[in-house]
């Protein structure tokens, strides 16, 4: 397992609080690869879970 700064170094804590606390998902490069993050905490621990999909592959509907 990889914390957020290891997998995408440009992101920090205030960007990954938005993104638990965010409607939307946020764009962001992973291994040069566009993923759109979603995050719900994980009851009774400090942990995330994270959904990372690749942009390129989200239909819209």
């Amino acid at each position: 397992m990889k914390s957020a700064a290891e997998l995408s170094p440009g992101s920090s804590i205030d960007a990954l609080t938005l993104l638990e606390t965010g409607s939307e998902p946020m764009l962001v490069k992973i291994g040069g690869v566009t993923k759109l993050l979603r995050a719900q905490p994980i009851a009774g621990t400090d942990w995330r879970f994270v959904l990372a999909p690749d942009a390129a592959r989200q239909i819209i509907i």
